[in-house]
């Protein structure tokens, strides 16, 4: 008799830790949540529509100590005001809503490739290019990010709003004066930045010397008038991180058109902050950057006529605006 009452007793218990440590069986428990929708809202201050570029979503929820417990993925989004994410197999607790919204698995990939319920934790965690070597030649995917706590309750019905946050910089780049001719052209940055971590922040270095380089490489379209446009997406910018170099070479005879001499400057971030010194890095997502040759040889290195405009902002090669 007493066997079995410990046997009872046992059952009893697992079946209490199994409510309060799994998902709420709703058909059973009358003081479970019944809905928990999570919402999806942009930052506007760039005032760029960027929901036209939201078309897969991925929903990660860490526990109150940083382990990983769920992901909702969605792969064919339809984005707008309405759009949610259904969690209502979540139980009352505290949690770490983390978003990742434009993660296709051509452009990205996560470290670890799998996530371990109780075991893989969001400090671990890393959101990397989906590179095979050294030359990204494909366009990425906009990426997106938001993460915020969420205490979910006995409420029945619960909502979340997570405002998500552009991760990537597209570079256009346009010229004007350049000749004609039957030459292929490529756009080309390099860089070393190619992980966020869980945090949203860069996967920055403390040894640049030990960090792996890789170039985005992209083929230069020409317009009507026979000039070169491109166009790159790269993780994000800011004055605090390694400085990627930009790059605009021939591919037909391998000679740069910019840089064109070591005098000027392939640094990026430098090359914007000279067009405009107040430039918001956290507010401006797209950099059109415009290479007029005017009537110059791009072909000589002291023919200094090269005007650079930087969303509408110029630098002129003249005013030693351009050199390191």
């Amino acid at each position: 008799m007493k066997r079995n009452s410990h046997i009872f007793k046992t059952i009893t218990t697992m079946f209490a830790c199994a409510l309060m440590f799994s998902a709420c069986l709703k058909e059973s428990f009358y003081d479970c949540p019944e809905s928990i929708r999570v919402y999806f809202n942009f930052d506007n201050r760039s005032g760029e529509d960027q929901s036209k570029h939201i078309d897969r979503m991925n929903l990660y929820v860490f526990d109150r100590y940083g382990f990983f417990l769920y992901e909702y993925r969605d792969d064919a989004v339809e984005f707008s005001s309405d759009y949610y994410i259904d969690c209502s197999n979540l139980y009352p607790g505290s949690f770490r809503f983390i978003a990742w919204a434009g993660k296709d698995e051509d452009s990205y990939a996560t470290q670890p490739g799998t996530f371990v319920r109780y075991k893989t934790t969001y400090k671990e965690a890393f959101l990397m290019l989906n590179q095979m070597d050294d030359l990204i030649t494909d366009v990425i995917h906009p990426l997106f990010y938001s993460a915020i706590p969420a205490t979910v309750t006995k409420t029945r019905e619960q909502y979340f709003e997570m405002p998500l946050e552009i991760m990537t910089n597209t570079i256009n780049i346009h010229t004007i004066g350049l000749p004609d001719d039957n030459n292929e052209y490529a756009f080309e940055i390099g860089d070393i930045n190619s992980s966020y971590m869980f945090d949203g922040s860069l996967n920055l270095s403390n040894d640049l010397k030990t960090s792996e380089s890789f170039k985005y490489v992209s083929p230069c379209d020409k317009d009507e008038k026979s000039q070169l446009y491109s166009t790159i997406n790269i993780l994000r910018l800011s004055i605090n991180r390694y400085s990627p170099q930009l790059q605009i070479y021939d591919q037909t005879t391998g000679r740069s058109l910019y840089p064109a001499n070591e005098g000027q400057t392939s640094n990026l971030i430098d090359l914007i902050r000279r067009a405009n010194p107040n430039n918001d890095f956290e507010k401006t997502h797209t950099y059109d950057i415009v290479l007029n040759f005017g009537e110059t040889d791009p072909t000589n290195p002291d023919d200094n006529g090269l005007i650079i405009t930087i969303n509408g902002w110029e630098i002129r090669e003249q005013d030693n605006n351009l050199y390191d």
